[in-house]
This record gives structure tokens, sequence and C-alpha cells, in this order.
């Protein structure tokens, strides 16, 4: 037994089937409308034109087809005739040219649409009788063709307003010579497109180029171009309260203008079909109005979120781990250098043939050498040395090929933080293209409730006049207050240039919308890639002021203190200053400073016993005077020393004051 199915196409395939359909049928009726564009009864080859100028491929072979549906159905005789020959020609010097660079030519196929019409009606000129309303007739349409074929290429290529006007108005003047049981096409048309495109900025004008077409191509007593563009208005007007309300009152006026007038037009009843087929259309009045989505992001938020992605999976490919490295095999190691410098000795033979001396010395080696690292005399036998008359040459062979090894474990090593740190920053940039897109998307703004109140007081090493540590206060947004302090290494000038870059790269990293985290790991891996030495502790603080809550970044860096009231808190892991360890991290401490609370930065130089004591024994309120009193009373001169105090001010008591104590 068959069990029966149902297959139906997938939803994908048949929007694209739909949106290849949907052109070829739109070229092919524009090319039958065309067609039927005549003058004192005889064609004009305007459906020509519009075949050449469409192209080549499926669009230029719908459009030849609907040329010929029209050639068939809108004339007869020899007119047919010539319009079917000119077309299929047209068509196959498209198809014969195809590959030549004259197709790239603008002038190409007017030529050729001349050219074939030309031909064609020279046939038919000499097989039958001419005068000069035949030759006139012969010549118009070959300048007809070469000036509308090259009318329509610019209007294809270059859309413009002025030319869909121009190209709309063409096809209703020649649809109005088309009337199928007593109903004229072009007002049909004139009048679906008035009710389409009623309502918008073009609507009224389209309406005066299809009214004028009609007024030209129709013969009819009643202002045609008045009833569209009064159509075109009402209907404007009233679509905003009801759509059917709007339909209904166009037909009204179509009525009102046939049946009121001095005398009947009721050749104007033929736009009720075409008030429908406007109204019915997709995007036309009938049509519901569209159902509420879902903000979708701007194309530059969008670009954003891509691009995101994109670097997460770049990085994700770079995490995706190596093949293992085998381990190392000594004989491997032996037998190259057994290839440089034994096999051109004489004794090749008698100390590599069978059960050897040699296997047993090279073995006896292997476990001290990679241990080593090195190769050296004592690790080989007595009588093994004695008997080689090469041995220095094949020590320095061995060492050479071992450290070969080496090398490429060590490159391999390289290559693996590299890919590492590497992926780090691909992720870090996502993350941060990620963040700012959703910032863009949806702007959080809190209203402050604290203002940040800071103390600063610093001193210089014994004998210098430049400061190794730097720090920095500034607003990230209307509630992210944020503060650095950063110590460089050493003292003196070298260490004010590291930690005043520091300050300034990560000050910028933060303004810029990179997350605490992220800016912290960029410089870890930049002081890594760097592999100078140099390096520089860091404070970071970032204050949300809408709440009192506090999250404190340490790498490195001194002990921190709270002190709220007489209770103090030591704060802060021993930790290797960024750019030591590739998989280091800062260390991350969430804290919440009620009204009254003091948060103490310090450098190194200010990291002392006294200055816990003076923390502990400190009973006043002020940032300014505690900073002031810890360097003024602590450490003993041989570093640097620096003080950040901050305290939390609610906002009705105290107005916003920030210190930048960095340039």
């Amino acid at each position: 037994m068959y069990e029966r199915t149902n297959l139906k196409l997938p939803s994908r395939a048949r929007a694209e089937q739909f949106r290849i359909l949907m052109p070829c049928l739109a070229r092919m009726g524009c090319a039958f409308l065309f067609t039927a564009a005549s003058w004192n009864g005889a064609f004009l080859p305007l459906g020509l034109c519009f075949t050449a100028a469409v192209g080549s491929g499926l669009y230029a072979t719908c459009a030849m087809l609907g040329a010929a549906l029209g050639a068939i159905l809108l004339w007869d005789g020899v007119e047919t005739a010539e319009l079917l020959a000119v077309a299929v020609l047209i068509r196959s010097a498209d198809w014969v040219f195809r590959d030549s660079e004259s197709v790239e030519y603008r002038m190409f196929m007017p030529i050729v649409t001349a050219t074939m019409t030309a031909l064609i009606g020279a046939v038919l000129l000499l097989m039958g009788a001419v005068n000069d309303r035949v030759l006139g007739l012969y010549f118009l349409r070959i300048a007809f063709c070469l000036g509308g074929t090259l009318l329509m290429q610019e209007i294809l290529r270059h859309p413009t307003q002025e030319a869909l006007l121009l190209l709309v108005g063409s096809m209703v003047l020649a649809a109005a010579q088309i009337m199928p049981v007593g109903v004229n096409i072009g007002l049909v048309l004139g009048m679906a497109l008035t009710v389409y495109t009623a309502g918008t900025a073009s609507g009224v004008m389209l309406a005066a180029v299809c009214g004028v077409a009609l007024d030209i191509g129709m013969d009819c007593t009643a202002p045609v171009t008045a009833l569209l563009c009064f159509s075109s208005l009402l209907a404007g007007l009233i679509l905003r309260k009801s759509r059917t309300m709007a339909v209904m009152t166009v037909v009204g006026t179509v009525l009102t203008a046939a049946l009121v007038s001095v005398e009947p037009q009721f050749d104007l009843l033929g736009a009720i079909p075409g008030v429908f087929f406007g109204a019915a259309a997709p995007g036309g009045l009938y049509q519901p109005p569209p159902a509420k989505r879902e903000n979708r992001p701007k194309p530059a938020i969008r670009h954003m979120q891509e691009a995101a992605e994109l670097l997460d999976a770049l990085g994700a490919q770079l995490m995706i781990a190596l093949p293992k490295m085998p381990k190392t095999d000594p004989s491997l190691i032996f037998d190259r250098a057994a290839d440089r410098v034994c096999k051109s000795c004489g004794q090749f033979e008698t100390c590599w043939g069978g059960a050897s001396e040699a296997y047993t010395a090279f073995l006896g080696a292997s476990k001290p050498m990679l241990a080593r690292g090195a190769v050296l005399r004592d690790d080989f036998p007595v009588s093994f040395l004695a008997r080689c008359r090469h041995i220095e040459n094949l020590l320095s062979a061995i060492n050479q090929e071992l450290d070969s090894v080496l090398y490429r474990r060590q490159f391999r090593h390289r290559l693996e933080a590299s890919r590492s740190l590497l992926a780090e920053q691909y992720r870090i940039f996502a993350a941060y293209l990620s963040g700012t897109a959703g910032t863009l998307h949806e702007e959080v703004r809190k209203k402050p409730a604290y203002s940040p109140v800071l103390g600063v007081s610093t001193a210089e090493r014994r004998g210098n006049t430049i400061s190794g540590d730097h720090g920095s206060s500034f607003r990230v947004s209307r509630h992210i207050h944020d503060i650095l302090l950063c110590d460089g290494m050493g003292s003196g000038e070298a260490a004010m240039v590291e930690s005043l870059s520091t300050v300034r790269m990560l000050r910028g990293l933060l303004l810029a919308g990179f997350r605490p985290d992220d800016a912290l790991q960029l410089l870890n891996s930049i002081y890594l890639l760097r592999d100078d030495g140099a390096f520089s502790t860091v404070d970071l603080v970032q204050a949300d002021l809408a709440s009192g809550d506090v999250t404190l970044w340490k790498w490195g860096s001194a002990p921190t203190y709270v002190k709220r009231g007489e209770y103090v808190e030591k704060i802060g892991t021993a930790l290797p200053p960024p750019g030591l360890e590739g998989t280091g991290r800062a260390e991350r401490i969430e804290l919440s400073l009620e009204t009254g609370d003091l948060l103490i930065l310090l450098s190194d130089g200010a990291a002392t016993p006294e200055t816990e004591e003076q923390i502990r024994l400190y009973s006043g309120k002020s940032p300014k005077e505690l900073a002031a009193r810890i360097i003024g009373r602590g450490g003993d001169g041989e570093d640097d020393r620096t003080a950040v105090v901050l305290k939390l001010q609610p906002v009705a008591v105290h107005r916003q004051h920030t210190t930048n104590c960095a340039s």
C-alpha cells in the first residue's frame, strides 16, 4: 500500500518563486499594453522599444512574449506579422551578441531595434503599394524605435520620479486604445493607479498624468484629468477614517461625473472596476493596516550586532585546540645527528651495524640529555668516547637537533598564547559592539541620588620631582562615575610614563563604552604582547550614583580600605600586576557605600602599617583631610605615595564635586 502524503513547497522556496514570477508578469503586461500604442490607426512600436530596453535573460523573454501576445490579440494582418518578426529578431540579435562587448554599448539596442524595424518594414514595402503615407510611417517607426528604445533604457536604468511618471503616462495612453466589450482598459488602469496611490505624496501627481493621457487617448468630452485628481484628493482625505468609505466615495464620484454631465458619459463607468482593482491590490485601500511589529534595530545597530557575532565566531575558531605535539623522541634526534656526522665516517658500518655499542650509548645518554636540555661528553660511556673519531662534531650536531626541537616547542607555546590573546581581544570587541548596540537601542538614563566627593593627596619619592603614580576621576554616564589609580613600576620618569599611559588608555576605553573587565583584559594583552618588562598596577572604582553601589577592580595594587564609622575593612588580594600572566584577571569586589562611608585607595608607597593606623584613628568625615593625613604622616619616602579617598554624598545635601588628578 502507498501512504498518501501532502507535499508542500517550503515557504522560503514559495517566496522565492513569487519574487521571480511577479517581475516577469509585470514586464509581460507592460509590453502587452505598450503594443496597443497607435497613431491614426497605425501601430507605433512602443512595445518593441520596451522589449529591447528590458535587457536580456528571463525578463527580456517575458517582455517579448507580452509584445507577441499584444500583436496577435490587438492587431491583425501585416501589422501582426511585422511586430512578431521584429520582436523575434531583436531577441535573436541580443542572443547572438550576448558575449560581445557591443552589448555594453549604450546605443547597441536602440540601433538593433531601428535596424530590424527598417529591414522588416522594407520587405513589407516591396511587397505592397507604396505612397507618401506609407513611407512617412516607415521612417517614423524607425526614428521612434531609435529614440524610444534609448528613452526606455534611461527610464529603466535611472527610475527617477519624473521618468516613472512618463512611463506610466505612456502606458495609460497606449492602453486607452484597448476596449474589449466597450470597457476602456486605459481608464481602468488609470483609475486603479489613482486609487492605489491615494493618500501618498505623489498620488495627485500620478492621477494628473494618467488623466492627461486619457484625455488625449479617449473620445470623451468629460474632463478625465479633473475626475482622477479629485478622486485622489477625496480618497486620501477619507482614507484616514475609513477605507471602505474612501472606496465608496470614489465610486460615487465616478457615478456623479458619468450621470450628472450635460451629456451623460457612460464611458466613464468603466472606471469603477479600476476603483476596486486599485483598492484590492497589495498595499491598496482594502488591505488592513500592517500589524505592529516589534521595534527592529536601525541598520547601524544591526550592523554592529552582526559584526559582534562575526568577531565572536572568529574568536571561537581561534580557540579550537591545535593538534597535540608528539613527545620528544630522542632516537630521532640521534638519527638526524648521525646522518650529518656518522655517515661520512669510515667506521659507520662498524659502529652502527647490528647490535652495536652506539645504540646502547645513545640510549643511556637520552635521559640526562632530555632532563638537562643538552648533551655532554659525560653522558656517554668512556669506551664509546675512545672509539668515536668525531665525538665533538657528534655532540654539537646532537645539541643542534635538540635545540631545534626545543625551539619548535617554544614557538608552539608562543603561538598558543598569541591565539589565546587574539581570541580574547575578539571576544572583548564583540562584547563592546554588542553592548554599544544595546545602549543605542535602549538607552537607560537614571537620575543620580549621590555625588562623589574626592580627596587626593600625593608625594614624590625623596629626592624626586616626578611621581610615578597617576589617577583620573571622570563621569562615564549620567549615573556612572569612575576613579582610576595606577602605580608605575619603580619611580621617576619611566614610572610616570607607564602609569600615565595606562590611565589614559583605560580612561579612553571606559569612556568609549568598554566594560571595565574587558578594558583591563585589553591592558593585560597589550602588556603581554609588548613584553618589555614594564607594567603598572591598577585600582579601578566604578560608582553607581543612582544606587550607591560600588565595584572595585584591583590588579597588582596595594590593599584598599573601607571605613564605616569606627570599623575599618581591609580588602584586596596580593596579585601579580597585569602583563605578567597570560591567564591573569583583575580581582573584582562588590561594595555598597552608605552615607558617611569612606573608600581609601593607596599606591604601594603609602601602604604601610602606619597608614592603616591613621585610617583607624581618624574620626572625621572629610575625604580631603584624611588623604592629606595619610600622605603627611605615613611612608618612609623611598617610593611615590598617593592616597585617594572617596565618599558618596546624597545629592540633596551636597552638589556634585569631582577632582581630576590626571592630565
